[in-house]
């Protein structure tokens, strides 16, 4: 199945799932979570239970939990306190489209729907609370990384202390989906270590490509509105665009050296999707 096929099953998978709750917090979680997106992050989720010679859709709520919890950030990063988008995916934002009370309660449906996806999978006890204990120290890298992101960034100057903000916001996310894929199929420590660090250093990459788009002139197509970064000191601030890529392509590289290490793993699904993630980046630029 190509990642095409994939995305159509996540996106039916959504379809089904979010439909009971309050009618009006039901639609705007809809209308936040059916839109159309890359879906990375259940993308690798999937992707790694694969590598594992997992049943995908078994594994399929999982990869949809990940996709909650990114989507729940996604609502705080737009609010008019965080970073005041009024667009994403080319519509208007959670808050603009429904206001701001309603966008906090789908955060918090999200969050609830994830839980029940992860606790209801059809895995041992110890599995689950594992994989409950990776989300809940995910989502507390998250609320790090953007308070640095918020706070801190217009201030820091050293460039392994701007990495770790993006490590914290976005790697952190990308990172958890592989390891919560290897721990549903029984992977090792040494083995989900591996797939931590190939998470958060293809995140770490997203991130400076992210803040590429940002700078760059025009109207270009990810649907969301420019100049989020203005006053922080990003990558781009700091070396400049094109030693920005370079960092960017670098860390894809060390992504892609993490898979190598995990002997005995067909890791090819996930290799490509790290060229993928790359590409779509480099077209909206170049």
């Amino acid at each position: 199945m190509d990642n095409d096929e994939l995305r159509n099953e996540i996106h039916n998978f959504i379809d089904e799932n979010l439909v009971d709750g309050d009618p009006l917090v039901v639609e705007a979680a809809r209308y936040v979570s059916l839109a159309s997106g890359h879906r990375w992050r259940p993308l690798i989720t999937l992707r790694t239970v694969e590598a594992f010679n997992g049943d995908l859709f078994t594994a399929m709520p999982l990869a949809v939990a990940g996709e909650y919890a990114h989507l729940a950030t996604v609502i705080d990063d737009d609010l008019p306190c965080m970073d005041n988008q009024d667009l994403r995916k080319g519509k208007l934002t959670c808050h603009k489209q429904f206001g701001e009370d309603i966008a906090v309660l789908v955060q918090l449906y999200l969050i609830g729907k994830l839980i029940r996806l992860d606790t209801g999978v059809n895995l041992s006890d110890n599995k689950v609370r594992k994989i409950l204990g990776v989300r809940g120290q995910t989502i507390n890298y998250l609320v790090s990384g953007q308070k640095k992101d918020l706070r801190d960034l217009k201030n820091i100057n050293d460039l392994e202390q701007v990495i770790e903000v993006y490590r914290l916001k976005t790697g952190s996310l990308m990172g958890s989906a592989s390891v919560i894929g290897g721990i549903a199929c029984g992977a090792g420590e040494e083995y989900l270590k591996s797939l931590d660090n190939f998470g958060n250093f293809k995140g770490v990459a997203y991130q400076i490509r992210d803040d590429v788009y940002d700078v760059m002139p025009g109207e270009l197509s990810l649907g969301k509105s420019k100049g989020q970064d203005h006053g922080k000191n990003t990558l781009i601030r700091l070396l400049g665009v094109d030693e920005a890529i370079g960092i960017a392509d670098r860390y894809d590289e060390m992504a892609l050296e993490e898979l190598r290490k995990i002997d005995g793993l067909d890791t090819k699904g996930l290799e490509e999707l790290v060229i993928e993630m790359r590409d779509s980046d480099q077209n909206v630029y170049n």
